[in-house]
């Protein structure tokens, strides 16, 4: 994605590492609250 990205909006490629970063921050936050609403849920059904 860093590669359509960065050329669009004119950033050098040395921006690209952190478009990447960007993604996997976003992803691991993700997958985080996705686990904890799966325990809150898991927790109020019992």
């Amino acid at each position: 994605m860093s590669l359509f990205i960065g050329p669009a909006l004119g950033l050098p490629g040395r921006f690209a590492p952190l478009f990447d970063l960007a993604a996997l921050a976003a992803l691991v936050y993700a997958l985080v609250n996705i686990y904890q609403l799966w325990r809150m849920r898991r927790d109020s059904q019992g």
